[in-house]
C-alpha cells in the first residue's frame, strides 16, 4: 500500500493503469491487470469520435472506482510560490503549477542576475530518461530532451520538435522541425526520431514502453518526415506517446544495449537547456540553449537540491531561491502569502492523493480486503486536519477540474467503519476477541482473488 500524488493530465492518468505498465518497475503502480479495462483504454485511444472516447473513458473510471486497485482520498488545491520581485513571465501551467517548460524558457529577471534558482526536495533520481518511472520525475529531464509535441500552458496538445503531425487512419507523419541540434552539435534528423520510439520499445522504458503499444512501427522517410504507422487508428497517441517520448540522439544510444547499465551523465539531448553540471544531493545546473527554436530568456537554470519542504519555504522568503517548485497543498504555502515579493499561486491540481493497493501481494489481491481499507480511510477527517480544508472528497481517479474527461456519476468514496467490517465478514474473515484479523479458513473462503480481469 503506498500514498501517492498524480497530478499528470486525464489521460496519463488513465494511462498508467493499462495491464503493459504493471511490472514492478512500471507506472502501473499497484499492480492492478484487467482485460476489461485495457479494452477501454485501447477503444478510446482508436476512436475518433469524441461521444464514444468519453463514454470508454467513463466506464474505464467506474471499472476502476469498483476494483478499488487505488484509492483516491481528496483533490487537493496546490500552490507553489516564486519571486515576483525579482521574475516576471512566471505564469500557471497545467499539471506543475509553476516548475515547467514554459516558465523555465520564459521567466525573466528583474535583476542583474539571468539565472533562474529553483528550490527542490526532490532530486532528479537519474540522468537516464528510459529509467524514470513516472512523469513528475522527468520534469527536470524535459529541460534537456524535446517531445515531438508538448502539452501547452493551458492543456492543449502543440507541436514541438515536431512541426506538423498529419493523420491518415493507422498512419501518423511526423515532419520534424529543420535545423535542430543535439548539444553536441550533431544533427536531429528523422532517423533519431525512428530510433527513440523503437528503443524505448525495445527496452521496455518504465515511463514510456506502455504509452507506446499502439504502434506498430517507426520508420524514417527521409531527412525531416517519420512515418508512425499504428496497429489501429489512435486518436490518444498524440498526448500520450508524442508529448511525452523523448527524441534520443541515435548516434550515442545505439551502442547502450542495456540502459539500465548506463549513467547518462553527460545527457546530451536537443531541448532548450543542456546539462552543466550535476551534483548529487546538492544541485543540478543547466545552461540556456541558444540555438534552440525556444532559446531560454535566461542564460542558465539551476535546481536546488533543498533539505526539507521548509527550507524551501525560508529560502524563497530570504531570496536565496527564485521558485519553489514543490507541487504541494496550497496549505504549506499559508506563511508566504503576506511575504513581500512573493507571489503565491493557488490552483486546483489536476489530479489526486490517495493510496496504491499492492494486488501483486496478499491480502491486496482481495478486493473486499481492498473495498474494506476503502471504507476505513477517515476522508474528511484527512482533508480538515492534514490539508485545512484544501481539498475535496475524491472518487474518480480523474479530478473534476478534467470535466472533459471526469465521471461526475461516481460520488466520493465513503468512510464507514461498519460496511468495511461486513466487506470482511463477507469473505469470510476472522476475527478472535483480541480483534487480531485471520484469513478466511477452508469451506468459507469468500474472497475474490483476481488480478486480470
Amino acid at each position: 500500500m503506498t500514498f501517492y500524488f498524480h497530478h499528470p493530465t486525464g489521460l496519463s492518468l488513465m494511462a498508467r493503469l493499462v495491464s503493459s505498465a504493471a511490472g514492478d518497475d512500471g507506472a502501473n503502480v499497484s499492480g492492478f491487470r484487467n482485460d476489461e479495462y485495457d479494452l477501454l483504454y485501447e477503444a478510446q485511444a482508436a476512436t475518433d469520435d469524441t461521444a464514444a472516447r468519453r463514454e470508454a473513458v467513463q466506464a474505464a473510471q467506474a471499472l476502476v472506482y469498483e476494483q478499488v486497485p487505488i484509492r483516491p482520498i481528496f483533490y487537493p488545491v496546490v500552490g507553489a510560490a516564486y519571486r515576483s520581485d525579482s521574475w516576471s513571465g512566471i505564469e500557471p501551467a497545467v499539471g506543475n503549477p509553476l516548475f515547467n517548460v514554459w516558465n523555465a524558457v520564459e521567466a525573466e529577471p528583474l535583476t542583474d542576475r539571468d539565472t533562474l534558482i529553483v528550490g527542490t526536495t526532490f532530486e532528479p533520481p537519474t540522468l537516464n530518461p528510459t529509467l524514470l518511472d513516472t512523469l513528475e520525475a522527468q520534469l527536470p529531464l524535459s529541460l534537456i530532451y524535446d517531445p515531438l509535441m508538448r502539452i501547452g500552458r493551458d492543456g492543449e496538445l502543440m507541436p514541438w520538435a515536431a512541426e506538423e503531425v498529419t493523420t491518415d487512419g493507422r498512419v501518423l507523419t511526423v515532419r520534424i522541425r529543420e535545423g535542430m541540434t543535439f548539444h553536441d552539435g550533431e544533427p536531429v534528423t528523422a532517423d533519431d526520431v525512428a530510433f527513440s520510439l523503437q528503443y524505448v520499445v525495445d527496452t521496455q522504458s518504465p515511463a514510456y514502453s506502455s504509452r507506446l503499444t499502439a504502434m506498430e512501427s517507426a520508420t524514417a522517410l527521409d531527412e525531416h518526415t517519420v512515418e508512425i504507422v499504428l496497429h489501429e487508428p489512435s486518436a490518444a497517441f498524440p498526448a500520450v506517446a508524442l508529448a511525452t517520448v523523448p527524441v534520443l540522439p541515435e548516434h550515442i544510444w545505439s551502442s547502450i544495449d542495456n540502459p539500465t547499465d548506463f549513467v547518462n551523465e553527460a545527457a546530451v539531448g536537443s531541448g532548450p537547456f543542456s546539462l552543466d553540471a550535476r551534483s548529487i544531493g546538492s544541485s543540478v545546473t543547466f545552461s540556456a540553449n541558444t540555438d534552440h527554436f525556444s532559446s531560454p530568456v535566461v542564460s542558465a537554470l539551476q535546481l536546488v537540491v533543498l533539505g526539507s519542504f521548509d527550507a524551501g519555504i525560508g529560502a524563497l522568503g530570504t531570496g536565496e531561491i527564485d521558485l519553489l517548485d514543490d507541487v504541494q497543498n496550497a496549505v504549506n504555502f499559508e506563511t508566504l502569502l503576506d511575504q513581500e515579493g512573493v507571489e503565491v499561486v493557488q490552483t486546483e491540481s489536476h489530479g489526486w492523493r490517495g493510496l496504491h493497493f499492492n494486488m501483486r501481494h496478499a491480502p491486496f489481491d482481495d478486493l473486499h480486503f481492498r473495498t474494506a481499507l476503502s471504507l476505513l480511510v477517515p476522508t474528511q477527517d484527512i482533508i480538515d486536519v492534514i490539508v485545512a480544508g484544501y481539498g475535496a472528497p475524491a472518487g474518480s481517479f480523474i479530478p473534476p477540474v478534467l470535466s472533459q474527461w471526469h465521471n461526475e456519476a461516481l460520488d466520493a468514496y465513503e468512510t464507514d467503519p461498519a460496511a468495511a467490517m461486513a466487506e470482511l465478514d463477507a469473505a469470510g474473515y476472522v476475527r478472535d476477541e483480541d480483534g487480531t484479523l485471520y484469513y478466511p479458513p477452508e469451506g468459507v473462503d469468500g474472497r475474490v482473488l483476481h488480478n486480470d480481469g
